[in-house]
This record gives structure tokens, sequence and C-alpha cells, in this order.
């Protein structure tokens, strides 16, 4: 398993004391980890193209002390940390794990961040570096970096709730005698009964 945290073609030294550092995590990992796992079937390699648009990764926010690379196009980026081809909750849990515990015990060696001003709150999340659906973006410098598409899945679950509980609403509306008698006569309902297709745009009115 590769874990890509340095351009390797990089000839900027700027990481270069976090390299150590790092190594020895990658040691601790692999002795956490099974010996039976076979990572080729969990992970792709760096250089390993996916056949789909979107992806579970595991990602981290661009730092120069990290990542051993200063670039205008890297500032406020969320680095790759793994891809990987399905969902194996056990190997992800550990992987998390064992992320967000380099970051709190390196925290003085990386902070403050030369952006952002809460770097420090958020990397110290015990749910900083979790499994993210993302699109992966390989650029010209070979750094891998992603836009979270996570948000949307939280967009729907929020929508659904709402579509849910006004759809639990007509049903007991439907069950009033002036509504049956409606629907003897009409053969239609009074009530409207919103549905999963253009549930995101009924929320937003709703809301």
């Amino acid at each position: 398993m590769t874990l890509m945290y340095y351009n390797e073609s990089s000839e900027d030294e700027s990481g270069s004391e976090y390299d150590e550092l790092r190594e020895d995590e990658t040691m601790n990992y692999y002795n956490e980890s099974s010996e039976d796992e076979d990572e080729e079937d969990i992970m792709y390699e760096p250089d390993e193209p996916s056949p789909t648009k979107y992806n579970i990764v595991l990602c981290e926010i661009y730092n120069n002390k990290i990542h051993g690379v200063n670039r205008d196009a890297l500032i406020n980026q969320y680095m790759v940390v793994a891809t990987f081809k399905h969902f194996d909750v056990a190997y992800l849990n550990r992987m998390s794990r064992f992320y967000n515990r380099s970051y709190v015990n390196k925290i003085n060696k990386i902070t403050p961040h030369s952006c952002i001003r809460n770097y420090t709150h958020i990397i110290t999340r015990p749910n900083y570096v979790k499994p993210e659906i993302a699109h992966s973006i390989r650029l010209e410098g070979g750094e891998q970096v992603c836009i979270i598409k996570t948000f949307w899945i939280r967009l729907i679950q929020r929508a659904w709730k709402r579509v849910f509980r006004e759809r639990q609403y007509g049903v007991r509306r439907r069950g009033n005698p002036r509504s049956l008698m409606n629907r003897q006569l009409t053969g239609t309902w009074a009530t409207r009964m919103p549905s999963i297709k253009g549930m995101l745009l009924f929320s937003n009115t709703a809301s």
C-alpha cells in the first residue's frame, strides 16, 4: 500500500523533517493491520485509474508541513490519502483512526496553518479523516486532490425526512371522513402526497 503524502517528483524539502515521522507511523499501521488482508483488492494504487468518476477516499487538507511541497494550486485543496475499490468498513475505520491519531500526536509540528485560522480545531476532531465520496483530480505536478461530494447525501437525507413527515401528515388527513367522501365523489385525493421525485425542490419550498 502506498500512502500518498508526498509528491515524489518535487525537489522541495520543506516537508523533509516530517518524512521520518510518517515512516514510523506507517510501520505502526502495518503492525496493526491483519496479515491476511489483500490490500490490492481494497485500495487503488496511486497511478491505478478508477473506472468510476466518484470513489470512496480518505483525504486531508493540504499542509505544506505534511505534504512537503509549496504550490499555490494546492492551497485550500483536499489531498487524497487513499482511494478504495469498495467499502470495507473495518479497514476504513482502522485507517481513519490511524491518520487521526497521527494528527493529534504531531500537532505541534504541523500547526499553525498558513491559511486556515481554526486548523487546530479541525484536525483534532476525532472524525477529521473519514471516508468521503469524492471526485479525484490529478494535477500537473502529480499531486492528487479531490472534490468532496458526501454533502449531497446529507442534503438528500434531510430532504427525505421533511418529505416523510409530510407523507405521514397526508396519510392522517386522508383518513378523515371528509377526505374519504371527496375521494369517493371525485376519484382523487384532495391532500397532496409528496414523493421521492422532486423531493429536493419540495424540501426547499417547504422550508
